[in-house]
């Protein structure tokens, strides 16, 4: 049998730390979790199990885990964008309201499209070439010089339709 390969646990590593079922020192590192002899059974990490490395089924000993994606890892994830002279309307019951980032503009006009069923608009609004470049990159920019007096740069039309269950 090949010893970079194990089945089971015969060539899996040993664990230092104490079983924190049954007590003993029987357990063998598999994956993220534990494996008891004596238990017949995966257990969690025992607490004085000092290694943080991660074992494959291959028997493969990893120092540090894979890295956990931004979507897994709230942390990491890459805040919207704003830019300073660049603002998002959406008309909420006939009064203008101001975001900072085109994500949350967009979520207040999908909830009040599917809440009222009509369609709604997010306007994009520029007091500058600075933000027109940040919106729409350097044709955004030609585009402003065209019109700096414009009051809408951008304009998204949101409808949102229910159409009942989907089989």
């Amino acid at each position: 049998m090949v010893k970079d390969r194990w089945s089971g646990v015969s060539y899996a590593p040993k664990c230092k730390g104490a079983c924190p079922k049954c007590g003993k020192k029987s357990l063998h590192h598999e994956g993220d979790s534990h494996y008891c002899t004596s238990c017949d059974n995966q257990v969690r990490r025992p607490e004085s199990c000092k290694f943080r490395g991660y074992v494959d089924p291959d028997g493969n000993v990893t120092k540090n885990p894979k890295k956990r994606s931004a979507r897994s890892n709230p942390a990491k994830r890459q805040t919207a964008r704003s830019h300073k002279d660049v603002q998002f309307a959406v008309d909420v019951m006939g009064r203008e309201q101001l975001f900072k980032t085109f994500e949350q503009a967009v979520a207040m006009a999908v909830n009040l499209a599917i809440s009222d069923g009509r369609q709604h608009n997010v306007d994009a609004l520029t007091s500058s070439r600075a933000g027109a470049k940040f919106l729409m990159g350097d044709a955004g920019a030609e585009e402003y010089d065209e019109d700096p007096e414009a009051s809408v740069f951008a304009r998204v039309t949101i409808k949102a339709e229910h159409v009942g269950r989907v089989r």
